[in-house]
C-alpha cells in the first residue's frame, strides 16, 4: 500500500503547534521506560530494525525514543518524520531512494534509511507534535495491518505525553490526579485544564481497546 503525498499545507513553523511542542516538556529528556517500550513492541511486531518515537521542533527532530539507533537528534535537512508532521497524515515509503518526497534526502546515506513506515503524534487539540515511525534498511512492502498497528502504537504514545501534561496542570493547580480519575470511568470536570482529551490504549491478546476520558 502506498500512500501518496498530501497537498496540505506545511504546520511545521506554525508558532501553536511549536508551542504544543515545547509544552509537551520532553524536549532534551532523557528516556523513559514508558516510551522505550512503544519503541521495543513496534519493532518488534513488524520486525523493523529501527523505531524511534520523535519531536518535531522548528528547527530540529529529537528522538525522545529509539530502539536500532543512538540518534537522539536530528536537522530537518535529515528528518523524514518532518513529512508527517507537516500534513498530520501517515507516510508509507517501501524504497526511500525512490520515493519522490524524499529520495533527495541526506538520512538515507547517513542512517541507511530505506524502508520507513511513519505516523503522526496529534494532540487532542490538532496540533502534530511528532512521530512514531520505524525503519528497515532493506526495500519494504507495508502491509495495512502494519500500518494500523502502528496507528494503534502511536495513540499510546499520545496518552503518554498527555497524561504526563495533565498531571503536571494538576500539580499546578495544587491537585494530585487519583487513580480513579485516570483510569476510571468518570470524567474530568468541565472546567479541567485546557480541556484535556485522553487515550488509553490497553494491549492484549485480543487487540486494542480504547478508553476515552473527555
Amino acid at each position: 500500500m502506498v500512500i501518496p503525498p498530501s497537498d496540505k499545507p506545511n504546520q511545521i513553523f506554525d508558532p501553536k503547534r511549536v508551542e504544543a511542542v515545547r509544552q509537551t516538556l520532553l524536549l532534551d529528556t532523557k528516556a523513559e521506560e514508558a516510551f522505550d517500550r512503544l519503541t521495543n513492541m513496534a519493532a518488534r511486531i513488524l520486525s523493523a530494525p529501527i523505531s524511534l518515537v520523535s519531536l518535531i521542533d522548528i528547527d530540529r527532530q529529537f528522538v525522545k525514543s529509539s530502539k536500532g539507533t543512538t540518534v537522539d537528534n536530528v536537522p530537518l535537512s535529515h528528518s523524514i518524520c518532518k513529512h508527517v508532521v507537516a500534513t498530520g497524515e501517515p507516510l508509507v515509503i517501501s524504497d526511500a531512494r525512490q520515493h519522490p518526497l524524499v529520495s533527495n534526502n541526506p538520512a538515507i546515506s547517513a542512517y541507511d534509511v530505506v524502508g520507513y513506515l511513519g505516523m503522526p503524534i496529534s494532540t487532542s487539540d490538532g496540533f502534530n507534535v511528532g512521530s512514531l515511525c520505524v525503519i528497515d534498511t532493506e526495500v519494504r512492502h507495508w502491509s495495512e495491518d502494519e500500518i494500523n498497528i502502528i496507528r494503534d502504537l502511536t495513540s499510546s504514545v499520545m496518552m503518554e505525553i498527555e497524561l504526563r501534561v495533565q498531571m503536571r496542570l494538576e500539580k499546578e493547580a495544587g491537585r494530585k490526579l487519583s487513580t480513579t480519575e485516570v483510569y476510571g470511568t468518570q470524567t474530568p470536570d468541565d472546567d479541567d485544564h485546557f480541556g484535556i482529551y485522553q487515550i488509553i490504549q490497553k494491549i492484549g491478546t485480543g487487540g486494542m481497546a480504547d478508553v476515552y476520558l473527555a
